[in-house]
């Protein structure tokens, strides 16, 4: 596999550093309620990490990839 550039992938986590939040925001209203939003935040920025290191340009935009 094929890794990104060490730049790309903080310019794309910067870029897109939005998005842990809102996918971690989204995956704790449907979990029981008493998981809570921010514990998930850290598992979605190395989710966020991921992409960036696997993402090609080929395979379409970033952020859907990255969700």
């Amino acid at each position: 596999m094929a890794r990104a550039r060490p730049d790309t992938v903080t310019e794309l986590c910067e870029t897109h550093a939005h998005l842990p939040r809102a996918i971690a925001r989204w995956t704790a209203i449907r979990l029981p309620s008493h998981v809570d939003a921010a514990d998930l935040e850290p598992a979605a920025w190395e989710g966020l990490h991921h992409a960036a290191l696997t993402w090609r340009p080929d395979r379409g935009p970033f952020p859907p990839w990255a969700r």
